[in-house]
């Protein structure tokens, strides 16, 4: 199964600082793998206690829906502690 179509396939997103970080590397993974592609809908989905990311996406007739699960970030506007390794890519 191809990652993020499903919520069983949900991306996680590395190094996410903040809900504000989070926002845009799921905006740059969209670009990244669905060129052209632009947002029509984003749902937030909590499953048990975890919380989903639902983007919906589309490029002429051709429509996706993304998943990222962003528990770790959901709701967070202060910078979060992260690895050393993660310091050059919280922005």
């Amino acid at each position: 199964m191809v990652a993020g179509m499903s919520l069983e396939t949900a991306i996680e997103l590395d190094c996410v600082a903040n809900g504000v970080v989070g926002i845009k590397k799921e905006k740059e993974w969209v670009e990244l793998h669905f060129p052209g592609y632009r947002m029509t809908f984003q749902e937030l989905i909590p499953v048990d206690d975890r919380i989903y990311d639902a983007l919906t996406i589309k490029k002429d007739d051709d429509e996706h829906i993304v998943y990222f699960h962003i528990t770790d970030w959901y709701g967070i506007f202060e910078p979060i502690d992260l690895p050393p390794e993660c310091a050059k890519n919280a922005t």
